[in-house]
């Protein structure tokens, strides 16, 4: 129990062509699709050492780097560093984990549960805590592993202490008007996978979904509707199996030793909602130390064999933005001691070629 709770004070640190892939029964059949277009842009100094979160932001990609504990803002031209004192006086009350676009704004969570609400401009206009106990209930939201918006509300996954005083882990919700009244909709304890820092939650409307991923069980997809769930039979084959993960912190080391196993799995790995679809992103060893990745899109009404694309990328990791017109892969290289990366350049395709599965095999890089 003690490794799992230095793996939950790390967790907010964990806190992504032209052939398209139809699979059936774990076999893809190729189909060729016309070209869209690409650009690879190399990210200007600073750049990030960790993202946690990120969002799309007047054109940019605002990403938060809890190492360098900030929000960094990536455009094609340049990077940009939030102005802290938009929030804080110092750096020791920054500290910011979670960035979420809303219907008002933006939220920005931080690590030790303040939730601010900021403008289109991201400037400070209100401040929450997710900690606040319920009136007259013992109930409160005890951590978050990762958190995004769905509609009139905040998806989560995470630990909470419930009505009876039990501290549950699981997935929750609670509404933009009173994030710290939550909703528990399915308790989940075997949480390893949800501290590597993936987002396996998505939103359609206010439809909420999350992959299940288990150690040594099979990913599943659910959504989840008040206290009662659905199962999506979708993921597919070549991806179901959820390998064992030894989590163990034992030093400096031990993160990068982590996910060097990590890179060695073909695993679902994000899960986003975009245009009625949502999006599975899964990742495989390739040769030479490459990874392979795949984005699948799925129509959670009609639950046919979901139809897929190769990304141009085969960058060790990826952070995924699905923004209003174009969706942003930043390409990030091997986890490394301390918890840091090199994280040097970003795609972004039209949401166009991401809705009709066009994607181009190769980008064009933009410096």
């Amino acid at each position: 129990m003690s490794n799992r709770k230095s793996l939950r004070a790390r967790g907010l640190m964990f806190i992504g062509f032209s052939l398209t892939l139809f699979l059936a029964n774990g076999r893809a059949q190729l189909i060729v699709t016309p070209a869209g277009e690409c650009n690879r842009i190399s990210i200007k100094s600073p750049q990030p050492l960790w993202i946690s979160s990120a969002a799309e932001w007047s054109g940019r990609v605002a990403a938060v780097d809890p190492v360098r504990n900030t929000i960094l803002l990536i455009g094609q031209k340049d990077t940009q560093v939030y102005d802290q004192k938009r929030l804080a006086i110092s750096t020791k009350e920054m500290m910011p984990a979670f960035l979420n676009k809303t219907s008002r704004g933006y939220a920005l969570q931080m690590m030790d549960r303040r939730l601010f609400w900021l403008n289109e401009k991201l400037d400070k206009v209100g401040l929450d805590k997710l900690t606040e106990p319920v009136p007259d209930s013992p109930e409160k939201i005890v951590s978050t592993y990762y958190t995004v918006s769905a509609g009139s509300h905040f998806f989560s996954f995470g630990a909470v202490k419930e009505s009876n005083g039990r501290l549950d882990f699981g997935f929750f919700h609670a509404p933009l008007s009173k994030p710290s009244r939550f909703s528990f909709l399915k308790s989940w304890t075997d949480v390893d996978y949800y501290l590597l820092g993936y987002r396996y939650l998505a939103s359609l409307g206010d439809d909420e979904y999350a992959v299940l991923m288990a150690s040594g069980r099979s990913a599943s997809i659910v959504k989840l509707s008040g206290r009662s769930e659905e199962q999506l039979d979708v993921i597919p084959a070549p991806y179901k199996s959820t390998p064992r993960l030894n989590n163990e912190t034992t030093g400096p080391n031990s993160e990068a030793a982590l996910f060097r196993t990590v890179e060695g799995f073909s695993i679902p790995v994000g899960l986003y909602g975009q245009d009625d679809y949502l999006y599975l992103l899964t990742r495989e060893p390739g040769e030479r130390g490459k990874t392979i990745w795949r984005l699948f899109q799925i129509d959670p009404e009609r639950r046919q064999e979901p139809r897929g694309v190769v990304l141009p990328t085969d960058a060790h990791h990826l952070t995924v933005v699905s923004g209003s017109s174009s969706w942003y892969f930043i390409e990030k290289g091997p986890v490394l001691p301390l918890g840091k990366q090199e994280i040097t350049s970003m795609l972004v395709i039209p949401n166009s070629a991401i809705r009709t599965l066009s994607v181009p095999g190769s980008c064009q890089t933009i410096r």
